[in-house]
């Protein structure tokens, strides 16, 4: 009679441990890099789809300001709009968006601004083309003041980002404004006028804070 030992026969009377792998959807650590390997691709795949989206909603949203602000103009006679809510939505937009996206985004900018001053405004190519290098020079000065406002204060409220952005809006006005008459005074379109400065400033300034925080609070 062979004499068993005391361990081996209590684990005699325990039940065998199943073996992970045969438990059915036991996630293995073999697997564990397949596994994380396709979270990573498909969050991958994400990105260019919402870049596109964004896109494709920021050129939507310039076409329709670019409307309206042709159908609320007060002034016809004069070769610019007077009010001007695309100023807004370009410059939340570069203020919100990273700066290596802002190429994109001042591509589509510039693409359908040019569009819209050839087909509705009848503007000849050079004056087109000035216009869009102010409304863009504008929109990166004013996004540029903006992030830096407030990168810099310590608390956010409604009332301080809102007086950064009608300050960003009232410098970079300037700059759109000085750009878009002197654009008319070289191509002789009009000459260098004071009233047609100050309706193209405050056109922009007025799309800005108008329209500013909008796309802000997004």
């Amino acid at each position: 009679m062979v004499r068993r030992n005391r361990t081996d026969f209590q684990s005699s009377l325990l039940p065998a441990r199943p073996d992970a792998r045969d438990i059915p959807g036991f996630p293995l650590r073999a697997n564990a890099p397949a596994l994380s390997a396709g979270m990573s691709h498909r969050s991958k795949d994400s990105v260019p789809n919402s870049a596109l989206r964004c896109t494709l909603l920021f050129a939507l949203g310039f076409v329709i300001c670019c409307v309206v602000g042709e159908q609320l103009s007060y002034v016809q006679e004069i070769p610019f709009i007077t009010f001007w809510p695309a100023a807004g939505l370009y410059l939340g937009t570069l203020t919100l968006a990273e700066r290596r996206d802002w190429p994109r985004f001042i591509a589509v900018a510039v693409a359908v601004n040019l569009l819209f001053n050839l087909s509705l405004k009848s503007l000849p190519v050079g004056v087109s083309l000035l216009f869009c290098v102010a409304n863009s020079a504008e929109a990166v000065v004013g996004a540029a003041l903006l992030r830096l406002w407030r990168r810099r204060g310590a608390e956010h409220s409604c009332f301080r980002d809102l007086l950064g952005l009608t300050g960003a809006g009232v410098v970079s006005g300037i700059c759109g404004a000085s750009i878009g008459i002197l654009a008319l005074k070289l191509t002789g379109v009009a000459d260098w006028n004071t009233t047609l400065w100050i309706i193209w400033w405050s056109a922009d300034v007025v799309g800005i804070v108008l329209f500013g925080p909008v796309v802000l609070s997004w």
